[in-house]
């Protein structure tokens, strides 16, 4: 592997660290360190108990050699319970002066007793003194006699059997450590094969695949994820199948006007331009359809435009709603004055003040309210009223009504799919205003809902929280 691939494969897993290598330290490391405390734990009390049990030791054999001692000149010591021997004899301020020959039994070296000149006066209890240049762990007790009582071990021993103590409980603390850390490797490698299987299986699907993902096998952790991914996969299936279902109307759409332009010019060209009047209303028929098919075409590309616009909201300028609905009436003014249609704004006066803006660029804004309002001019007889209100500013409701045919119930869920066109109106147009309404106002944060009012029809632009 060259240097660069070596650099490749090291920012990747830098970029992308390893789920289980992260388990894996992670739970060694806690092992570890429950492991070292539970060592630690265990090896101060074995090793508290190891002294107790030495020193208790000590005590048990002075008490046997005191009752020894006591029981030469009194047999009834040897059967009398050690409260009342204490009492009877032994000194609890017994001394040993010090430059007395004091004779210590060891519990070392096979009992042998060994006599030691004290440098300094010992309280009768527990003591560390020196013997022949070594340390040794003895205690004393001096009987109502005056005698003394030295029993002795040396301190090398105790702390030998203080290790072996500590050794046996901590070594089995840490092979279970290390029995747990196998373990855990060998259950996380198990857990992630179904893992690493799914991720196989995803990078051989081909590209068009929409299967859901199997879950077989898979921990309960990685399901959200399953669930996720399939709802996504199903999504982009409704979405995929929107797209096709869009192009194959935006075809018959387009291959509409394109015939007629094309009959039209079949018939000037065989016409040979001799009649003249002919020759102007097959010009004058094809300006129709070119402008018809300009208008189509300016729809598509609107619509596409709020569709992104839907799905990228960064950095979308705000439009005002004042100056989009001045510029959507002067579009459509022409028109209205044409049908003699009673136009009439109200509520509007309060956005001089309290200007309301949305996040899509002043063009979508526009073009939502010109098909609003152009939609409501066209179907509204002649001499009608077309009636654009602003219901509230907090939360935001506007609404556009007009006098016309309104439209049967059982169309109002289809009115905003793109090319659909309701039957029997008499209106031409392209089907695509209320469904590039709808995707604006969504981009806007706004609701559309149509509602028949007998006669006429009013939609209604809603903030989320409106009711």
């Amino acid at each position: 592997m060259s240097g660069r691939a070596m650099m490749d494969v090291l920012q990747t897993r830098e970029a992308h660290p390893s789920l289980f290598r992260r388990l894996i330290l992670w739970g060694a490391a806690g092992v570890i360190l429950a492991a070292v405390a539970a060592a630690g734990v265990v090896a101060d009390r074995m090793a508290r108990k190891a002294e107790e049990n030495q020193t208790r030791l000590l005590h048990e054999v002075a008490g046997v050699v005191a009752r020894m001692e006591a029981g030469r000149r009194a047999p009834i010591a040897h059967t009398m319970d050690q409260r009342a021997f204490a009492e009877a004899y032994l000194d609890p301020q017994g001394v040993t002066p010090a430059g007395e020959v004091l004779l210590v039994h060891t519990l070392d070296e096979g009992g042998v007793t060994l006599r030691v000149a004290l440098d300094e006066a010992l309280p009768d209890g527990d003591h560390t003194i020196e013997i022949d240049g070594e340390a040794w762990c003895v205690h004393t007790q001096t009987l109502t006699t005056g005698r003394h009582v030295a029993v002795a071990q040396q301190l090398s021993e105790v702390e030998r059997i203080e290790r072996d103590a500590v050794m046996q409980a901590v070594v089995p603390v840490i092979l279970g450590a290390i029995a747990i850390l196998i373990l855990g490797a060998v259950v996380i490698r198990r857990t992630s094969r179904p893992v690493l299987a799914l991720a196989d299986s995803i990078g051989r699907r081909e590209p068009d695949s929409a299967e859901p993902l199997s879950a077989d096998g898979v921990p309960s952790e990685v399901m959200p994820l399953i669930e996720s991914v399939n709802d996504l996969l199903a999504r982009v299936e409704v979405l995929r199948a929107r797209e096709a279902r869009f192009a194959a109307d935006a075809a018959h759409e387009l291959r509409t006007p394109l015939t007629a332009l094309k009959l039209e010019a079949e018939s000037l060209v065989r016409s040979g331009f001799k009649d003249p009047e002919a020759a102007k209303a097959s010009v004058a028929a094809m300006e129709r359809g070119i402008e018809r098919l300009g208008r189509l075409v300016d729809q598509l590309l609107t619509l596409q435009r709020a569709q992104l616009g839907r799905n990228a909201q960064a950095n979308v300028p705000e439009a005002d709603l004042l100056e989009a609905l001045g510029e959507a009436v002067s579009l459509v003014w022409e028109e209205a004055e044409g049908k003699a249609i009673d136009f009439e704004a109200v509520g509007f006066d309060a956005l001089e003040d309290a200007p309301v803006k949305f996040p899509v660029t002043p063009e979508a804004l526009t073009g939502l309210l010109r098909n609003l309002i152009e939609n409501a001019v066209r179907y509204s007889p002649r001499g009608g009223e077309v009636r654009v209100r602003l219901v509230s500013l907090s939360p935001f409701v506007m609404e556009v009504a007009d006098r016309g045919p309104g439209i049967p119930e059982e169309l109002l869920s289809r009115v905003m799919d793109p090319f659909f066109r309701v039957p029997g109106t008499g209106v031409s147009g392209t089907g695509l205003g209320l469904a590039i309404v709808r995707e604006t106002a969504a981009q806007a944060g706004l609701g559309v809902t149509l509602t028949n009012t007998h006669p006429g029809l009013t939609v209604r632009l809603a903030a989320a929280d409106a009711a």
